[in-house]
């Protein structure tokens, strides 16, 4: 688990994220957005939007202050998680 917990967190920060948590069968991401506009307007992001858009009652996205704020519900252990993280990085 822990090389899988590495590979996770190298697939979150080529998305730009600057935390991301599994608590309660949840996933919260935080992806920096302030001074990041390039990223926002990358065919990485698009891809990230698209999957959204593709599963809405899983994933919702929101903004807070200086982040953007991605939730994916019903995700069960590390195993799902690298899943998921490696759709939204295509």
């Amino acid at each position: 688990n822990l090389l899988k917990i590495v590979t996770i967190r190298w697939k979150a920060e080529a998305l730009c994220m600057d935390k991301l948590t599994l608590k309660s069968q949840t996933m919260k991401a935080y992806f920096v957005t302030q001074n990041n506009d390039a990223f926002v307007q990358s065919e990485k992001f698009g891809h990230v939007i698209q999957h959204v858009k593709a599963n809405p009652k899983r994933f919702s996205m929101r903004d807070l202050k200086s982040k953007l704020l991605l939730t994916c519900t019903d995700v069960p252990d590390i195993n799902e998680l690298d899943r998921i993280m490696t759709a939204l990085t295509g």
